[in-house]
């Protein structure tokens, strides 16, 4: 079965390196195909619709587009 797609949105990578740490980071990559190491920041640019578009979950977190 392949893994899940995964995606972060949150206001910054700064952020999001304060909520998740690098060892969640690293759980969450052996379960899921996390899709880019840096989080959206906001969901109206080409990239950011063609991640959206190929992912399966959002992690979303304060400041979150």
């Amino acid at each position: 079965m392949p893994k899940l797609r995964l995606a972060f949105a949150m206001r910054s990578d700064e952020l999001a390196a304060t909520v998740f740490s690098d060892e969640a980071k690293e759980r969450l990559a052996g379960v899921t195909d996390l899709v880019r190491p840096d989080v959206l920041t906001e969901f109206e640019s080409d990239e950011a619709l063609a991640v959206l578009g190929s992912i399966d979950v959002l992690v979303t977190g304060w400041g979150a587009p």
